[in-house]
């Protein structure tokens, strides 16, 4: 994640009310500094203060819904999609388990031609990128994971 884990308005995705009454889907909380062993050791999870209760949530149980993080998220992604329709690209893999692709990684070069290397491993994110690759029409190198 590129932003600071902490203060970041978080909705829950999932009913975890096995927990916590309060804690159904859709509940308003906030990120907090580690307070849980979970948190403390994996940036797997985050600390969430909500009303009631603050508890450690991984971060896939989560969405964000700070706007500010939001927008900054949008704009990121919209460079992104920019470089791949660029025609900067150097070489473009996807890893594939089975049939699904699991990581896109692109080597790219920018306007002074230094090389770079971007990586996506979500599923969103590699769907999106393959989708641009493909409108840019960039051939995508296969291999298998």
């Amino acid at each position: 994640m590129l932003y600071d884990r902490n203060d970041v308005k978080v909705k829950l995705l999932f009913d975890m009310t096995r927990y916590d009454p309060s804690l159904k889907a859709g509940a308003i909380g906030r990120t907090r500094p580690p307070v849980g062993q979970w948190s403390s050791r994996s940036n797997k999870f985050v600390s969430v203060q909500f009303e009631e209760v603050t508890v450690d949530v991984q971060w896939h149980h989560l969405t964000v819904v700070d706007e500010e993080i939001v927008a900054f998220e949008k704009e990121d992604r919209a460079r992104e999609d920019a470089m791949l329709r660029s025609g900067r690209i150097v070489e473009a893999t996807k890893t594939v388990h089975g049939h699904t692709p699991r990581q896109v990684r692109v080597v790219w070069k920018d306007e002074e031609g230094k090389k770079f290397l971007s990586r996506w491993d979500s599923r969103e994110d590699v769907a999106r990128v393959l989708g641009v690759l493909d409108e840019a029409g960039v051939e995508v190198e296969e291999r298998q994971a």
